[in-house]
């Protein structure tokens, strides 16, 4: 499942969608208005591509935080088997027969998703993926800081989010990685902005975005990292539509489940 995209079929402000953020239509999608990314520049960066019938298909985006572990988006975790899971590393071409020289492929072992995960709100989307055997760390291929228990992200911070989805809403999948900076909300600010849209913004939820529109992340785009001073402090979830004016995109907070994340990476 990529980043969910909410459609409200011929509402108002003033009247409750018809779609929850669990029944949001999704579809392959990269991130809006961003630029290509270089090698190196997002070393914790991977693609997590399902196995089809024409081999490896990126659907979802993660991080490294450990040797062995990639954090990512429950609802990327769930419904799939985690053994027929590739775990990319060290790539911009989500094409794996691009054969880049510092591509390093793991298959996953588990996942761990977060036992009070709730498919209809969308919240404690968050999941660890355990691969088989552990990176090799080098100058393309490290894993991201977490931030401690319940830090606090100030409004108004610079963050980078980035991933292969669209560059638009419904539009295709980006074969290259692409990064772009949003700066954060305020849960007021984020929740202000929801309110007339129906739609709850839980505390657990940070908020990226920009007034005018036009930087944001997308379908395809879920389970990957916003990054803020070099720590992972949110992970792609849910948004209303992709990049329009006076809507942000909303991450899962990390720093409410880093003791948990921790707790797991053994």
């Amino acid at each position: 499942m990529e980043r969910f995209l909410v459609v409200l079929l011929a509402c108002s402000a003033l009247a409750k969608p018809p779609v929850s953020p669990a029944e949001l239509q999704s579809q392959d999608g990269k991130i809006v208005g961003g630029n290509p990314a270089v090698i190196g520049q997002l070393p914790y960066q991977v693609s997590i591509q399902k196995a089809t019938a024409y081999g490896p298909e990126h659907y979802c985006g993660g991080s490294i935080v450990a040797p062995q572990w990639i954090l990512t988006a429950a609802h990327c975790a769930a419904g799939h088997v985690t053994s027929e899971l590739t775990i990319a590393a060290g790539i911009l071409n989500k094409n794996l027969s691009s054969g880049e020289p510092s591509m390093q492929l793991r298959s996953g072992l588990k996942n761990q998703i977060f036992f009070d995960y709730q498919t209809s709100s969308m919240m404690y989307d968050i999941a660890l993926i355990k691969v088989t055997e552990p990176f090799e760390f080098n100058e393309f291929v490290q894993p991201i800081a977490l931030p401690n228990q319940m830090q606090a992200t100030p409004a108004g911070s610079v963050s980078t989010v980035s991933g292969w989805g669209s560059t638009r809403e419904s539009g295709p999948l980006s074969q290259e990685l692409l990064v772009v900076e949003v700066p954060t909300l305020s849960l007021k600010q984020c929740q202000d902005l929801y309110f007339p849209l129906w739609y709850d913004v839980d505390p657990s939820m940070i908020c990226a975005g920009v007034a005018d529109g036009g930087l944001d992340a997308c379908q395809g785009d879920s389970g990957g990292p916003l990054v803020v001073n070099n720590q992972l402090v949110g992970i792609v979830s849910w948004g209303y539509g992709c990049a329009r004016p006076n809507v942000p995109g909303v991450y899962t907070q990390v720093s409410y489940y880093s003791d948990w994340v921790k707790s797991l990476l053994v």
